[in-house]
């Protein structure tokens, strides 16, 4: 990989939400400024569960300048059993899934501030796809979780903040393919992602 530089009003963001599924959200592998921090007012969520995600996907959209480096700079080591492995596990905490779906909540409420911006529907694409992703896994370890989470609690995990009409004029084919599941009835909803992805409820070995 080679050293990319953005030195452009967006061109930051709009690189990162078109190229997500290829870059870490995640706090530990970024070095910023603290006069960013303190301007643009970003804050860790209270909450164990993918606050990384939310302060990423916020810290992105107040960046003017930026520069990605090839170096490795950092090792990670993911140990078994931790809260952000929880698919992984044997008996995963219902309690667990809704707070992941409610750090999700928090970055959807950023709609409004970044309606206008370029890069607008990568972002909305990248965020609804997080829920897709998130309700995909669920149904694949369903049996795992407990208590039991409903297909209504499922479905609204789907949930666009943007009305129909506003899905039409800035969004895509993907965006309104997913509000539209997050607006059928529950049961329908759970066997499109199903029919979709092929996911079924599987058992996890150690």
């Amino acid at each position: 990989n080679e050293k990319l530089v953005f030195s452009d009003n967006d061109s930051f963001a709009t690189y990162f939400f078109t190229n997500i599924g290829h870059l870490a959200t995640t706090a530990w592998n970024v070095l910023m400024s603290l006069e960013l921090v303190r301007e643009s007012g970003i804050r860790f969520l209270e909450t164990n569960y993918w606050e990384d995600l939310a302060f990423t996907y916020k810290m992105v959209t107040c960046v003017d300048r930026a520069v990605f480096l090839p170096e490795v700079t950092y090792s990670y080591y993911c140990r078994e059993n931790t809260l952000a492995n929880y698919q992984y596990r044997q008996t995963i905490s219902k309690k667990e899934v809704l707070r992941n779906a409610a750090t999700i909540d928090v970055i959807k409420s950023d709609w409004h501030r970044l309606l206008q911006r370029s890069y607008f529907s990568a972002w909305l694409n990248s965020v609804l796809m997080t829920d897709f992703f998130v309700v995909t896994n669920v149904i694949r370890k369903r049996n795992h979780i407990q208590p039991f989470i409903s297909d209504s609690e499922l479905r609204d995990m789907l949930h666009s903040p943007l009305s129909f009409w506003q899905t039409i004029r800035y969004g895509g084919l993907r965006q309104l393919m997913l509000w539209t599941m997050g607006e059928i009835p529950p049961s329908l909803c759970v066997a499109m992602v199903k029919n979709l992805t092929g996911a079924k409820t599987v058992l996890l070995r150690k």
